[in-house]
């Protein structure tokens, strides 16, 4: 088979060439881009393929890894897009640590504020410390399952992740990362332990009874989960939550913002859709994500504006 046309059936005795012209067989336009293979899976004519800001780069500067998740894709994106979190699930990462994501450390309590865009919105979680500075950290939402997250410093040459909750079924997803730099390599030791890893960083123990691989040794000598990568933490928070929360048993926060305005945003598409209009997402007048980017800093007070926050 080539380009969606079938070549010969080596299998056919009667009418080898007859039946080839009779199997009708559908193809999809695709595109390379950061280690993945982006595909088209709409009607009609396909909208110009996604030009974020890391579709172009060199294998150095760009890669990509994954693993399915016994969890439902809304659940991926939620994780994607909160920010909240970081400051308790990944304490123990982040207590000795001097990197910029390590300053969530500040305040547990976060004020979230919000730029409504074309593809989404922007999300900035706002954490006031003891001196009355700012530590600001501005995720980018991308209808509708696109999650740019902010650097671990500050700075225009640091590396970038960006997540993809992917849906399989209902309760099954893919969880892509994509790690890139425009501006130079990305960090080799990270890129060595992940790029094109399936499932990436080893995947979780997808079994309750085994506490999802939990080690109850390391919490008791003071480990906060009992995982020691920061992701297998976010993995294994959601897929122990079950395939399909039952969200009627939740208390939401103010600062649960984030997966708030989210919700909405779907639920707004999906009523746009069954009336007939184009998801935002599929129009192609809104699909330059080019200058998209995650970012944070620190400000001199919580009321100053982060969208003056470099990109």
């Amino acid at each position: 088979m080539r380009h969606g046309e079938v070549l010969e059936v080596p299998n056919e005795a009667a009418n080898p060439e007859g039946f080839r012209k009779t199997v009708n067989v559908h193809h999809y336009p695709t595109v390379e881009g950061a280690g993945l293979v982006w595909t088209w899976l709409g009607e009609g004519e396909p909208p110009p393929p996604p030009n974020f800001e890391f579709m172009g780069l060199p294998a150095n500067q760009a890669y990509a890894c994954g693993l399915e998740l016994n969890s439902n894709w809304l659940q991926g994106v939620e994780a994607t897009i909160d920010s909240s979190h970081i400051a308790v699930l990944h304490q123990s990462h982040l207590s000795h640590s001097q990197m910029d994501m390590a300053a969530t450390r500040v305040s547990n309590a976060v004020r979230y504020k919000f730029d409504d865009t074309p593809y989404g919105y922007r999300a900035a979680a706002l954490r006031e410390g003891p001196d009355g500075e700012c530590l600001a950290r501005v995720t980018e939402f991308i209808m509708p399952y696109y999650g740019l997250i902010p650097p671990i410093n500050t700075g225009d040459d640091q590396d970038r992740t960006v997540i993809i909750a992917v849906p399989i079924d209902d309760e099954h997803l893919i969880q892509w990362y994509i790690y890139y730099n425009t501006k130079r390599p990305t960090d080799s030791m990270k890129r060595t332990q992940r790029a094109n890893t399936w499932p990436m960083a080893g995947g979780i123990v997808n079994d309750a009874d085994q506490h999802w691989g939990q080690d109850r040794r390391l919490m008791a000598n003071g480990n906060h989960t009992g995982f020691t990568d920061i992701v297998i933490e976010d993995f294994v928070t959601q897929a122990s939550m079950g395939p399909i929360v039952d969200r009627s048993e939740e208390y939401l926060c103010s600062a649960d913002q984030a997966i708030v305005r989210l919700r909405r945003h779907l639920m707004q598409s999906v009523k746009k859709f069954i009336a007939g209009e184009v998801p935002i997402s599929a129009q192609s007048g809104s699909r330059d994500y080019s200058g998209i980017t995650a970012t944070g800093g620190r400000m001199k007070s919580v009321e100053d504006d982060w969208r003056v926050l470099p990109r």
